[in-house]
């Protein structure tokens, strides 16, 4: 395979004694193993966070990954989930071209459900397909659903190239 992917996640290991987001680089190296072309791992991060350093995970890449840090605006985890990604994209709206463009992105991969929101509003705006992977190790809040919830992850989830879920949702 030899597509440039632009991987976005809101966690990613820091050090080797951190689980939160292992699975991620767990996919991350695997990916590395039968892709030839590049991969941009777009991290993003509610502005209320500290900047988080990735030298850790950059131990485990070769010369085709780069990993990317950006601010998102925070609301609740999933309440205003289609609002937030939108207003995310529209915010980054140059910002996420020239990155496209630069590392001719042709794949969005979007993990966990906090991040599906980006790809759809990705895909709307630049035409570029994305793939969801959700994890049965998901937040508890996902279980909480509400109609306005089920009917974004309705449209994210119909929009979708594929999505693949890993354990139990």
């Amino acid at each position: 395979m030899n597509k440039n992917i632009l991987l976005i996640t809101d966690t990613l290991p820091t050090s080797k004694d951190d689980y939160t987001g292992k699975y991620i680089l767990d996919q991350l190296i695997e990916v590395q193993k039968i892709n030839e072309g590049f991969c941009t791992v777009l991290h993003v991060n509610p502005y209320f966070k500290n900047e988080t350093s990735f030298d850790y995970i950059k131990s485990f890449s070769s010369n085709n990954l780069t990993i990317v840090l950006t601010k998102i605006l925070s609301f609740p985890r999933y309440k205003f989930l289609r609002i937030r990604s939108c207003l995310f994209v529209l915010q980054k709206y140059l910002y996420i071209k020239k990155l496209i463009a630069k590392k001719n992105i042709e794949i969005v991969h979007c993990h966990n459900f906090a991040t599906i929101g980006i790809g759809y509003y990705i895909k709307f705006f630049f035409k570029i397909p994305y793939l969801l992977t959700i994890h049965g190790r998901e937040d508890p809040t996902v279980l909480e659903n509400n109609e306005s919830k089920i009917h974004a992850m309705k449209t994210f989830f119909s929009s979708a190239s594929r999505t693949i879920i890993v354990g139990y949702v």
